[in-house]
């Protein structure tokens, strides 16, 4: 929306410059707390799939997570936690961090519900549920194995 449109709907030329300008700053700021959320939301996944134990626990000792390399940097940190004497009970043996999916593979939600549900009664040793769910996923399109 431009001055001339908010004069036309009968705002004075005054109002109508505090109407942009308001506008400008809640944009900026909108977008702002969109980023942080963004990298947040990033960091908190990986320090998931690194097996971090607690996510808010392992997140406050990260330093300096922002800016455009934020990731490159929580990375190399995570990773140094990993191996720290005095960090590394925050993470589980075993895991190391590995992207699950890209821009280029989205997460195909449908199969991974399958999948854990398939997980789920092998562990339970629930041969008529594995291979209810197997039908199921079937009748959806989805194949596993």
């Amino acid at each position: 929306m431009d001055k001339e449109e908010l004069t036309a709907l009968g705002i004075g030329d005054e109002a109508a410059e505090k109407v942009l300008e308001m506008s400008e700053r809640m944009r900026g700021e909108y977008e702002k707390r969109l980023a942080d959320a963004e990298r947040e939301a990033k960091i908190s996944e990986m320090l998931r799939e690194s097996g971090a134990r607690n996510i808010k626990a392992a997140r406050a000792m990260l330093e300096g997570c922002d800016g455009e390399d934020f990731a490159q940097r929580a990375a190399e940190q995570i990773a140094k936690m990993k191996r720290g004497s005095e960090t590394s009970f925050l993470f589980e043996e075993g895991k190391s961090f590995t992207p699950g999916y890209s821009a280029e593979r989205l997460p195909d939600v449908k199969k991974d519900g399958f999948e854990a549900q398939l997980r789920e009664a092998r562990e339970r040793r629930d041969t008529v549920a594995a291979i209810r769910i197997k039908q199921n996923a079937a009748a959806e399109g989805v194949i596993l194995m």
